[in-house]
């Protein structure tokens, strides 16, 4: 009866620290994402996250550091709660706690990684825009692969690996500490794809932060892990096909308005040779194509199709002489 009492304390304790440990990381969460809110619009109509540029007077170092420090607090307000059960397995606080640093020290490396490959395309999107314009697509084909990898095999291999696994049988420290390093590199392999939806959903946002943290909870504790493993890769999936969508519709639109704008300043000449001054951009110029409801020449017959460049410009037709200005001398 004692011993069982012992027990029934211990695990209390252990639920509460668990508890208070999960409320502060979830509090430090929320307040970085206040704090990193910002961002600079990029080339391609979407906006560069603070959380990947330094700040002034802040070396490359020092601003890894401060995200590892925001990773992991991140990490332990996601993946306290499904790891909670493996943790009680453990028959003294000690050893769970020396296993838990241990599961945490490989998520902390797991985001030094993504500092340095998230750090690198921040800096190439800044110093080359088409690198910067290509984001959005890049968005987009991540998603889908996210998913892809959601639904695999491999997949369910890993997360039922997660699911089993518990304590060790040896009370050593070192067998601790090593069981602690296998279960964070099998959980960082489990949670590749949410990982990567993570990061281009955006960090810093809190409903994407919490999202994730719902869908790793619901894979590990959920009574059907494979089916809710599968149904999260198809929303996944959907959703990187609207990005790619979206992205390849925003660059015809970009690309046909460069197209406009080079025609009229490539024909400012042909107007100065004709003596006349170049028209006014049409509101063609300030609205998007995919806006319109039908496109130019429709209902006219073939012959009086406007030419692509004429689109733009009301440049008159070849073979035509100019109108005379105002107060010419007639001959």
């Amino acid at each position: 009866m004692t011993e069982t009492n012992a027990s029934g304390a211990r695990r209390t304790l252990f639920l509460t620290l668990s508890a208070l440990l999960f409320v502060a990381s979830a509090a430090g969460t929320i307040l970085w994402s206040r704090t990193m809110a910002g961002g600079m619009a990029m080339p391609g109509d979407w906006t560069l996250s603070m959380v990947w540029m330094s700040m002034p007077g802040e070396t490359w170092a020092g601003s890894g550091v401060r995200f590892v420090a925001m990773w992991l607090v991140m990490m332990v307000a996601m993946m306290l709660p499904p790891l909670v059960p493996m943790l009680a397995s453990f028959r003294r606080n000690r050893l769970a706690a020396l296993s838990g640093v241990a599961y945490f020290s490989v998520w902390a490396l797991f985001g030094a990684l993504v500092y340095a490959l998230g750090s690198g395309v921040a800096r190439a999107g800044l110093q080359w825009p088409a690198v910067a314009r290509f984001a959005p697509l890049a968005t987009g084909a991540a998603l889908l692969v996210a998913g892809a990898v959601q639904v695999s095999a491999w997949k369910a291999r890993q997360l039922a690996v997660c699911r089993a696994c518990g304590a060790p049988a040896s009370r050593a420290a070192e067998a601790t500490l090593l069981h602690g390093v296998r279960f964070g590199v099998n959980c960082s392999l489990c949670c590749l794809g949410l990982m990567a939806v993570l990061l281009v959903g955006g960090m810093m946002n809190v409903a994407v932060v919490a999202a994730v943290a719902v869908a790793v909870s619901l894979e590990r504790l959920g009574p059907w892990p494979t089916l809710s493993a599968r149904a999260i890769g198809a929303v996944v999936m959907a959703m990187g096909a609207l990005v790619v969508v979206r992205a390849y519709r925003i660059g015809h639109s970009h690309r046909w308005r460069a197209r406009c704008v080079g025609y009229r300043s490539g024909s400012s000449t042909l107007f100065s040779s004709l003596g006349q001054s170049p028209p006014r951009p049409r509101s063609l110029l300030k609205t998007p194509l995919l806006t319109r409801r039908r496109p130019f020449g429709y209902g006219r017959t073939p012959s009086r199709r406007r030419a692509p460049w004429r689109r733009c410009l009301k440049v008159p037709p070849s073979g035509s002489t100019p109108a005379p200005k105002a107060g010419a001398a007639s001959e």
